[in-house]
């Protein structure tokens, strides 16, 4: 068996073969492979921090202490692909009809504990014309944080004239898969 000693700050203090109280009170059990990782410097315990997952309570994640060492760019900078649903996505759907826009959550409880961590983490979407992607129409923000958390959330501020009309979202690059899901 191998383990993660960590602090009350999520801060790894020990990789370890063995179960040591002095090594402090806080452990996970991890397989041979982080071991190993770990223990051949391949990964620095200083860049990474064990966190709680933020659905499952008592389950705990080691993750790097920010996305952009944990993950490559998914989701190019650009226009988000039109779709209705996908696995370890960020689905944005825009409710032609009743004038609404909200967001939807797959993403992997791994990521979802990174971008639940800390203070809000505000995404900006821009609201463009479908014909000439330079007009903005208008812009929506989702808070990764908050949708981490509920899995799905309704976004609040935008402009309901913009939201009837046929639009495409765009997007910085990501490190998550987006889809602009459209209802009529």
């Amino acid at each position: 068996m191998y383990y993660i000693y960590y602090n009350s700050q999520g801060s790894i203090t020990t990789v370890a073969n063995i179960i040591d109280e002095t090594f402090g009170e806080n452990f996970i059990e991890i397989d041979l492979e982080t071991y190993t990782s770990f223990t051949n410097g391949e990964k620095q315990v200083f860049d990474y921090i064990v966190i709680p997952n933020s659905k499952i309570k008592g389950k705990m994640h080691i993750v790097a202490k920010s996305i952009e060492e944990s993950a490559e760019l998914i989701q190019p900078k650009g226009i988000i692909n039109k779709g209705s649903y996908d696995n370890n996505a960020i689905i944005i759907t825009q409710d032609k009809l009743n004038g609404s826009w909200s967001a939807t959550s797959t993403i992997e409880d791994e990521i979802c504990a990174l971008f639940a961590q800390g203070e809000a983490n505000i995404s900006e979407y821009y609201i463009v014309d479908t014909a000439n992607q330079y007009i903005l129409l208008d812009t929506i923000q989702i808070d990764l944080k908050e949708l981490a958390k509920l899995d799905h959330i309704d976004i609040k501020r935008f402009d309901k004239k913009v939201c009837k009309m046929s639009v495409n979202l765009l997007c910085n690059g990501h490190y998550v898969k987006h889809i602009h899901n459209i209802q009529e």
